[in-house]
């Protein structure tokens, strides 16, 4: 049997990895795609190792006497061609050196709501690929207030070139509360909450690139109030709900009691905590009053527990100079 030899083409990333899935073609001197001649029914695309070989037969091999282009046509690269001599009927090996499309940075990212949001429940971003890379994941980059740094993954989808990442499990938050400690009447409580900015790049193929786009969001560890999907009525500074687990609440003289409450914004006119002390003529007893200020964080109040004899129950409220910005909280007391 005449032997007329074998066709061999790699396809290599600058890097020296080979290309997967690039397309074989060839071209004869009048520019007629004679891939088919070679290749037969076998497919003329490169292999998980960017080689394709073909064993030339006498069915399936290319006339002598005329000049051939050969085309390699891969995702992500520029075309790479080379022009043959007129001895070559298929027989030859072929280096095909990708160069790799310049990538995109145009970038489109869809935020998780503006918030804030609860670390209870995912809290998911997209991002989607300008690209049209053999694979690509997106790294969401979680950094908190204290400088630790942590990532979440998601990998583009090839048919929505999407990625859809959820950053809940790298928000980092306590496992105990902090409570407050006299003489003090309220504390920042930066284990129950915190504020993570997030920023993302894309690792490729070809690289790993930063994606231009960030944002910022407060996570707190509780639930949303129902019938809602974020947090937002527990920081919107009008008709501000507390964050508590029932109301009014139960407060057991001489044991500690606090409720919580989140300012994220500064006040002109300065944030006041006042509490109303009432007997069971509904008569008021005193009033006191504790300055606030804005913070990031869930900050929690610790309720007096040993007021006069007489009171049977206090009404708490935060005002911005004159006026109210939360609901009011009732607290009854028991003995």
């Amino acid at each position: 049997m005449a032997d007329y030899g074998t066709f061999t083409l790699n396809a290599l990333r600058p890097n020296g990895t080979g290309v997967y899935d690039a397309q074989v073609r060839i071209l004869n001197a009048s520019l007629v795609d004679v891939t088919s001649v070679l290749f037969g029914v076998a497919s003329g695309r490169t292999d998980s190792s960017g080689n394709v070989t073909k064993w030339l037969t006498s069915t399936d091999h290319l006339e002598f006497g005329q000049t051939y282009t050969i085309q390699v046509i891969a995702h992500g690269f520029e075309l790479w061609e080379t022009e043959t001599s007129t001895a070559f009927n298929g027989n030859g090996q072929f280096t095909a050196n990708l160069i790799p499309l310049p990538a995109s940075t145009d970038y489109t990212i869809t935020e998780p709501a503006d918030g804030p949001l609860s670390s209870m429940e995912p809290i998911i971003c997209l991002v989607t690929s300008p690209n049209d890379f053999d694979f690509e994941y997106i790294n969401a980059i979680v950094e908190h207030p204290d400088g630790k740094v942590s990532i979440s993954q998601g990998i583009v989808d090839k048919a929505e070139l999407t990625a859809t990442i959820d950053i809940r499990n790298r928000v980092t938050l306590g496992v105990r509360p902090l409570l407050v400690s006299a003489p003090a009447h309220t504390r920042e409580d930066t284990e129950f909450s915190t504020k993570v900015d997030v920023t993302f790049s894309s690792i490729s193929p070809e690289a790993e690139t930063p994606i231009p786009g960030s944002f910022s969001r407060l996570v707190a560890h509780t639930e949303s109030p129902e019938g809602e999907t974020d947090l937002s009525s527990y920081a919107s500074l009008s008709n501000q709900r507390w964050i508590v687990p029932a109301e009014p609440v139960i407060a057991f003289r001489g044991y500690y009691r606090d409720v919580m409450f989140w300012l994220t914004a500064p006040s002109l006119s300065g944030y006041i905590l006042a509490a109303t002390f009432y007997d069971a003529d509904g008569q008021v007893v005193n009033t006191t009053t504790t300055d606030l200020v804005e913070s990031d964080y869930v900050q929690r109040y610790q309720i007096d527990t040993n007021p006069a004899d007489t009171v049977v129950k206090a009404v708490l409220v935060i005002l911005s100079g004159e006026s109210p910005i939360t609901k009011q909280l009732t607290v009854l007391y028991r003995d």
